[in-house]
Formats: structure tokens, C-alpha cells, sequence
């Protein structure tokens, strides 16, 4: 079995996917190439990236969605790629890979680009709430809002944002679950620390044991199905308390976190449930 790995170096690296996970398809047994995102190119109408041709590949894993100034010309390319042949279609990756797909399981949240409409959104409902980007990652540019006046210094690039309630349980922690090819690889805790209230671990959190309870446990088995109906093979589920907070499809960190917890290798289980669906 083949697989090809592209990723853009990023100093410091959000998390160690770029080689932890290529070294566990090397000690299944696999011949893993690696090269760059940017590299993709069509020639003479065969897709190729660095030297590799990627049709010739039974997996092809692109680790997060490379420099943004390119996106959508890649995304355009790898769209000539059989979606079994990835381990998420480019396209469906790009709708999935967003905040407000999954508000149905979600505290009382709001969307919008436009500042008055949240200003009049918070006036409204009162009470503690969530900023945070809808399609950002890694805990970046979340912050708590309790006032509309707060929302000003946010809005006015035409960016879209994500209200949502502030959900008290945050302070013990978020619930993190990785799913891998429609199975569950585990679950542990991502711990605020500091007084914070942002519990990803690029942001100081700390991981520790977790177990989903009983509606967690249902709700992670729902989304884990709309997520092998919409072929995505790797993804993070975040929730607090009966809330999913996010799903994280674009580059899940967690594999490094869920090993040093327990105390075992998950590469092995990772490899072994993605190539079970090819």
C-alpha cells in the first residue's frame, strides 16, 4: 500500500501530524512519499506533486489545507482525485470544516459578518457568550463577550463570526474524540488552566483521561455517521457538557495528546481504521 502525504511547513507546527502520522503508515508496512502542497500541478493531464504522480497512490493525505493563497486552485485540482483515493474529498472538507454546519447540537449561537447585527443579537439575549471565528482552528481569536459594545474591535473586516452561549461546564473542560475511518480511536479531556477559558492545547489547556457520558457517547456516534456518509476519514469532535462545540476535519490535532494520556500508541489503530475503507 501507498500513500502520499502533502503538508507546508508552519514554524512552530500547530501539532506533530506532519510526522507522526506518515511514521505510523511506515511502521504498518507502507511506502510513504511526502512533499509539499504547493507542488501540485497538472502536467500533460496527470496530477502530479513534487515527483509524484497521484493517481499511482492508494491514499493520498493532504495534513491541514496548506497556504491559503492557493486553496482554491488546489482544491480545484484535487478534485480530479477518486475521492476513495483521499482521506477527505477536498470539497467536502471545505463546506465540513466549519463551525456553523453543526449548530443543531450546539448552545443558543448566532452568525453573522455584520457588527450591528450582532451588537443587536447580544443586547437582546443577555448574558455571557463565545466569539470565535467560523472556519478558524487551534483556538485562535476566541474570546468572551458580555457586553455589545465588546463586539467592535472584531468585526469590520468582513469576516465571518460565531456568537454562541457561553456554557459554564467549559472550566472543567472539553471532551476531545477522535474518529478515524468511521471508528472511534478515543476520547480525553482538554483542561483550561491559567483562568482561561479556551481549552485547546495550543492555548495552554492540558490533556487528561476522559470518558463520554451516555448523550455525549449518542451524539458523537450521530456526527461520526454524517461524517463517514460525507467520506471524511479523520476528524476531532469537541464537546462540553451535551454540546458539540466544534469538529475539527481540515488537520485534527489529538493523536499525540490521546497517546501521552494513556499511555499507548495510537498510530497503529489510526492506520489500521483507515485502511480498512480502501
Amino acid at each position: 500500500m501507498r500513500v502520499l502525504f502533502l503538508t507546508t511547513p508552519i514554524d512552530p507546527p500547530h501539532n506533530d501530524n506532519h510526522l507522526r502520522i506518515p511514521q505510523a503508515f511506515r511502521q504498518a508496512g507502507w511506502v510513504v512519499d511526502e512533499t509539499l502542497h504547493e507542488s501540485l500541478r497538472l502536467e500533460n493531464g496527470i496530477l502530479v506533486a513534487g515527483v509524484f504522480e497521484l493517481l499511482s497512490y492508494d491514499l493520498i493525505w493532504p495534513v491541514g489545507l496548506g497556504p491559503a493563497r492557493s486553496f482554491l486552485d488546489r482544491a480545484q485540482l484535487m478534485s480530479l482525485v477518486p475521492t476513495q483515493q483521499i482521506v477527505s474529498p477536498t470539497d467536502r472538507q471545505t463546506f465540513l470544516h466549519n463551525k456553523a454546519l453543526w449548530l443543531e447540537h450546539a448552545p443558543l449561537s448566532f452568525v453573522s459578518a455584520n457588527l450591528k447585527e450582532a451588537e443587536a443579537f447580544v443586547s437582546e439575549q443577555q448574558g455571557l457568550w463565545v466569539l470565535k471565528p467560523t472556519a478558524a482552528s487551534f483556538g485562535n481569536d476566541v474570546v468572551k463577550i458580555e457586553r455589545a459594545e465588546e463586539l467592535a474591535p472584531y468585526f469590520g473586516e468582513g469576516r465571518y463570526w460565531l456568537l454562541q452561549r457561553y456554557i459554564d461546564g467549559i472550566s472543567q473542560g472539553e471532551l476531545r474524540t477522535l474518529v478515524a475511518g468511521n471508528q472511534i480511536l478515543g476520547s480525553y479531556l482538554r483542561q483550561p488552566r491559567d483562568g482561561k477559558f479556551i481549552a485547546n492545547l495550543s492555548q495552554g489547556g492540558v490533556a487528561a483521561p476522559g470518558i463520554p457520558s451516555p448523550i455525549q457517547t449518542q451524539k458523537i456516534e450521530f456526527v461520526k455517521a454524517q461524517l463517514a456518509n460525507s467520506g471524511i476519514r479523520f476528524a476531532a469532535i469537541d464537546m462540553c457538557e451535551e454540546w458539540v462545540l466544534d469538529v475539527n476535519i481540515a488537520n485534527p490535532g489529538g493523536l499525540a495528546s490521546l497517546s501521552q494520556v494513556y499511555d499507548r500508541d495510537y498510530g497503529p489503530d489510526l492506520v489500521a481504521a483507515i485502511g480498512t475503507g480502501l
